[in-house]
């Protein structure tokens, strides 16, 4: 299921600083589509061991902390 609204909303504002108000745009051309799984089934997924790595459901808010750096580094 492609979002067309939402891919043409970022390519029309490719390369322009984050803003609150194109965060906001970008939330509203993203809510367009439905979840591809229900809120109530994420919670229970389990997570999936892959060699050495580990994927699980996590939520930003747990994870804010280690994404702030990776994000000041880009």
């Amino acid at each position: 299921m492609i979002n067309n609204q939402l891919f043409a909303f970022l390519k029309a504002n490719m390369g322009l600083p984050l803003t609150p108000e194109l965060a906001a745009g970008i939330c509203l051309a993203a809510d367009q589509i439905p979840a591809l799984i229900p809120l109530e089934a994420i919670g229970k997924i389990q997570p999936k061991d892959c060699q050495d790595f580990t994927f699980s459901v996590e939520s930003i808010e747990a994870v804010a902390d280690e994404i702030k750096p990776l994000h000041r580094a880009h």
